[in-house]
């Protein structure tokens, strides 16, 4: 993911939007007075996720950063309360809340139960937006600084080889995550591969791999017809990456 790609009148507008919005927000900012320069801990968290967030957006936000003046040691306490037992559990509980998907349950409306999971995996990616976008806010309040610590860079590393090998696991929480996807400027859609790696997956297609599995060992036309569509894909994908580093 990542590159720009031609995107539907509709989407080009809640882009549009939601850059107006952010603006705006900066806007507002710049309007603190210089008394609230005294921040709260509680409050430099929210204040470095929402530089984050800009910064994500592609909306430049130097001017922002300076609006209060925390130390480099302020900035990086605030990080420390990061906890690193949140970021594995939250992991962990991805892998629960997928296998829950594969279970079949009886008097269930499986439209709900997948709404339900797809709420669960939208809060649980959260945490780990939460975690970088408070680094990227912590990097504009003070460059140079250590931002994790041991335990959490663990932490993170846990999350990020655990989870993105199989994020073709989550595409039933796509509606969830297209919506974060159009919040994020396409330059930074590799980093935020929890929103937007196979975003663009229908959403209920890995939910029949049992019966694609089954045409394939009954029909070789069908293997054979699969397996030009794989190869026609992954022409497809190549070629769209090749202009793409040549644009760059």
């Amino acid at each position: 993911m990542g590159w720009e790609v031609d995107v539907s009148y509709k989407d080009r507008m809640i882009c549009e939007v939601e850059h107006y919005a952010d603006c705006y927000i900066v806007s507002k900012l710049n309007e603190v007075d210089d008394h609230c320069k005294d921040i709260t801990a509680e409050a430099l968290s929210s204040f470095l996720e929402m530089l984050g967030r800009l910064v994500r957006a592609g909306i430049p936000v130097k001017d922002s950063a300076s609006l209060i003046d925390p130390s480099g040691e302020e900035v990086t306490m605030c990080m420390r309360d990061l906890c690193p037992d949140e970021l594995c559990n939250a992991t962990d509980a991805l892998i629960e809340l997928r296998e829950q998907t594969d279970m079949n349950y009886e008097d269930v409306d499986e439209e709900k139960h997948l709404e339900i999971c797809s709420k669960k995996a939208e809060d649980l990616f959260y945490i780990r937006d939460k975690w970088e976008n408070c680094s990227k806010g912590a990097w504009l309040m003070a460059p140079g600084i250590d931002i994790y610590t041991k335990e959490q860079q663990e932490s993170i590393d846990y999350f990020d080889n655990t989870i993105l090998p199989i994020i073709w696991k989550f595409t039933f929480a796509n509606d969830k995550r297209g919506a974060y996807v159009r919040q994020i400027a396409p330059h930074h859609r590799p980093t935020y591969w929890w929103w937007c790696e196979a975003d663009d997956i229908r959403y209920d297609s890995v939910f029949f791999i049992d019966q694609i599995a089954t045409l394939i060992s009954r029909y070789p036309t069908y293997r054979k017809l699969l397996q030009e569509h794989v190869d026609y894909t992954e022409w497809f994908e190549g070629m769209i990456m090749g202009r793409t580093m040549n644009k760059s």
